[in-house]
């Protein structure tokens, strides 16, 4: 298992970016879900955390192993991040049964690349039928051998006749390790068809044939078993048998791995329904029966990710239900962390832990199914995720009577939180928003003042009835139970779940939750990603305006503040974090990083030892490595040499790349001739 983190990930296509400057952290044992329209990045993200492409700037964690960093020159080829995908299309071996798909994936991670096997699969045709022969024709020769023995009261000459042949302790020595060698030679399909060749079997039926109807030709019999093609067939493989069976041990620990491999392709197999396809290729499936194939060969893995990318696309609508069940049921029993893109709200809304929502490379928000549902960041969230899709008309705020109110054209609606909405808002013009299972349709009589409405059509779905209303030219949709008696055509009067109104700002599209400050958060780190250093800070600031004490929008002030050139404005920020939220380690590594830049190394070691404090709490070894290098900067600014040398030792022990980095750093130029300070950056 391991966390994801993504920082500052990019990559582009000519001049259009496929996701830019894209930060996310996903938790160890997380199901995280990658949401959005086509064309929104989500599986160029999945494919860059798989290392099946190269983004262009930015870097790629996988728990404490720094996977991708283009500016550090690091990028890890798939098979060496430890990652298990299942593709959209399926990407079975054609030429291998169901049973070697799943099985493959364990084949080349060498669970079965051991001399043993290497010898039985490159011995040659020839030499293996005759080791089955001999393992399948055991009860005949022995049968054939104490008819001989019989005769040799009668033949003459018949004693030497028997020891010509082989003596018994010869023959046993041949067949003593039938059993290993049974086990090893475990291609069932191969056995099957080296037992038909009945050649050598009929020539002992002759032999036995011979020796019962014809005493006198015993001694020529006994004769034929000695002759030069005989002993060759019988020993001509005996050094390489012998080189086989030597190591019993070895022999022993291949089987054992075999019986887990079976073990573990029968029960992924049964778990997704298909044992009774282990024998069939690729061809002789539907599309559904491959799919779960290419889950079962993920799934017979122990990655430390599951890499998924729209696993559940080609399966029917019964058949896609209990597959989302049954994921969700392996996640819950392996608890291994799972990425999973999908376009499909109901997969993302069922499955997810957290969700992040892209569209056009960028994160428009991150959070918890209902968070996202409930509370959505802006116009775009909110009208992508819902089925049916939320209602969106334009409007306009007005203040009546001490009240606020929206103006939608052909109706006004007073809002109940109306004073949480006074000087948060640019300009009056917003975007109201409602879900259709929040609009009513009341019964009888309409009273005066209503919001009145048309029914122009009806769609049953079932229990539900999907409700198409006009007012004046607006058009919205109801959700009411099938229950309700209603006709198309009917006038009828509407109201709306106050505790359910979503208000979005028209200019920047933003909601205007009072309750929600996050958006700004998101806004500002957009407008930060797009070169506006002062729309960020407003945006920081209104959320900050919203709710001062979040620490996070004084964070990412912070940061547009230092940006900006305002180091002083930066610290001040950063303080006010810390001062809410003591264990914001982020924050106190910026907070050390920005008075180092004013010179105030005393402060910055203070900063960044709390910051190395609280990393080593959270057994975090990514942000402790950091912690010890930013310490070795400050130290060096400061002048203690030995303790500079100690903290790199510390960090490059933990994570060797920092080695190289120390290389190129100028905070090391007065101690870059200092021996240990070279012995420790020879190390990369």
């Amino acid at each position: 298992m391991a966390s994801i983190t993504l920082k500052n990930l990019t990559k582009k296509y000519g001049n259009t970016f496929a996701i830019e400057n894209l930060n996310l952290e996903i938790k160890d044992g997380e199901f995280f879900i990658l949401l959005g329209p086509s064309g929104c990045g989500k599986s160029t993200t999945l494919l860059s955390i798989a290392g099946l492409i190269k983004p262009e700037g930015g870097e790629i964690w996988i728990g404490d192993d720094l996977v991708a960093s283009i500016e550090q020159g690091i990028f890890k080829r798939p098979q060496d991040r430890d990652g298990a995908m299942v593709f959209q299309d399926y990407a079975l071996y054609p030429h291998m049964t169901v049973f070697k798909n799943i099985v493959f994936p364990l084949e080349i991670r060498g669970l079965d690349k051991n001399e043993v096997v290497r010898i039985i699969k490159e011995r040659n045709e020839i030499a293996r039928i005759k080791i089955v022969r001999l393992i399948k024709d055991i009860n005949e020769i022995a049968r054939i051998r104490k008819e001989k023995a019989e005769t040799e009261s009668n033949v003459k000459g018949g004693d030497e006749t028997a020891r010509e042949a082989k003596d018994e302790e010869d023959i046993e020595w041949i067949f003593k390790d039938e059993e290993e060698l049974a086990r090893i030679i475990n291609d069932k399909n191969e056995l099957a068809r080296m037992a038909k060749d009945k050649k050598e079997i009929a020539r002992l039926e002759k032999i036995r044939a011979e020796t019962t109807s014809n005493v006198k030709e015993a001694d020529e019999t006994a004769k034929e078993a000695k002759d030069e093609e005989e002993v060759e067939w019988l020993f001509k493989d005996e050094e390489e048998l012998a080189r086989i069976i030597n190591d019993k041990n070895e022999i022993a620990h291949i089987a054992k791995d075999r019986i887990e491999i079976a073990k573990k392709v029968k029960e992924a197999a049964d778990r997704l329904g298909i044992t009774d396809l282990l024998d069939r290729k690729p061809s002789q499936l539907s599309g559904g029966q491959r799919q779960r194939v290419a889950l079962a060969r993920a799934i017979v893995r122990n990655p430390k990710v599951f890499l998924m990318d729209e696993p559940l696309s080609n399966l029917d609508a019964k058949l896609r239900d209990f597959a989302r069940a049954e994921l969700k049921k392996l996640h819950e029993k392996v608890g291994t962390t799972f990425i999973y893109v999908t376009h499909d709200q109901l997969e993302a809304m069922s499955l997810g832990d957290r969700i992040a929502i892209l569209n056009k490379g960028s994160l428009e928000q991150l959070g918890t199914p209902e968070d996202v549902y409930n509370h959505p960041a802006n116009v775009f969230v909110a009208g992508f995720i819902g089925t049916p899709p939320i209602n969106i008309m334009e409007g306009i705020l007005i203040e009546k009577d001490g009240k606020i109110g929206v103006d939608c054209g052909h109706f006004t609606y007073n809002l109940a939180s109306e004073s949480e909405l006074k000087g948060r808002i640019f300009a009056p013009e917003i975007i109201f928003g409602i879900r259709p299972e929040n609009v009513k349709i009341a019964g009888g009589e309409i009273k005066e003042g209503a919001i009145i409405a048309e029914i122009y059509v009806i769609e049953p779905i079932g229990r539900e009835n999907i409700i198409h209303l006009k007012i004046g030219e607006k058009h919205l949709i109801s959700l009411t139970s099938a229950m309700q008696d209603l006709k198309v055509g009917d006038n009828v009067s509407i109201s709306f779940d106050e505790k359910r109104i979503h208000i979005f700002d028209k200019k920047t599209q933003l909601a205007l939750d009072p309750n929600y400050i996050h958006p700004w958060v998101n806004y500002g780190i957009a407008r930060k990603d797009q070169g506006d250093l002062k729309g960020a800070i407003e945006a920081y600031e209104q959320a900050i305006a919203l709710d001062p004490n979040t620490a996070i929008a004084w964070y990412n002030l912070g940061i547009a503040r230092k940006d900006q050139g305002d180091l002083k404005g930066a610290i001040k920020a950063y303080e006010r974090a810390v001062a809410l939220n003591p264990k914001y380690v982020d924050a106190w590594v910026h907070l050390g990083a920005t008075r180092s830049n004013l010179k105030d190394f005393a402060g910055a070691i203070t900063a960044t030892q709390t910051a190395l404090k609280l990393s080593l709490e959270q057994n975090d070894a990514r942000s402790t490595a950091m912690a010890y290098y930013n310490l070795g900067c400050y130290s060096a600014g400061a002048g203690k040499t030995l303790e500079v040398i100690d903290f790199l030792k510390k960090a490059i022990k933990i994570h060797n790349e920092y080695a190289n980095i120390a290389k190129q750093d100028a905070s090391f130029d007065s101690i870059r001739s200092n021996p240990e300070f070279l012995d420790l950056i020879s190390m990369s």
